[in-house]
């Protein structure tokens, strides 16, 4: 079974994309967390971990981000058309709309404030669109 789901993949351009994907998830992540929502995270520590608790569980932050990295790009190279950037970016949009309805299920769940069940869904579908734009430019024919 692994093999007929591995078939047809050029292992090199799928790590090659894989490790892109990551870097750019890990840089926008920081972004969008570290930057962009920062504030709205800080008024709402009930709901979050401390910074020291955090750091502890880093590597499972990490470990995530490269997950979605690797399936984003693997499930990327079983579609893929050679069409270009655009085609990432349909593939990234409907995966970004695959994420974002896990926020509605989160939201029913946690006590999350509308701004920020909101954000994630739009920095989730943006940061998707360009992951995917970003998978096409990488792992493209040569």
């Amino acid at each position: 079974m692994i093999a007929a789901i591995w078939n047809r993949v050029n292992t090199k351009r799928l790590w090659m994309t894989t490790f892109t994907v990551f870097a750019f998830i890990f840089l926008s992540d920081g972004l969008i967390h570290g930057w962009y929502l920062n504030q709205t995270y800080h008024e709402t520590p009930n709901l979050w971990r401390s910074e020291m608790e955090m750091r502890q569980f880093v590597n499972w932050l990490v470990a995530g981000q490269f997950l979605i990295s690797f399936f984003l790009s693997f499930i990327f190279t079983k579609g893929y058309e050679n069409k270009g950037w655009q085609e990432g970016a349909r593939y990234g949009f409907l995966i970004g709309l695959f994420a974002a309805s896990n926020q509605f299920i989160t939201y029913a769940v946690t006590p999350l404030p509308w701004n920020i069940f909101w954000a994630w869904i739009w920095t989730g579908l943006v940061q998707c669109t360009l992951a995917g734009i970003v998978a096409s430019l990488v792992y493209k024919n040569r």
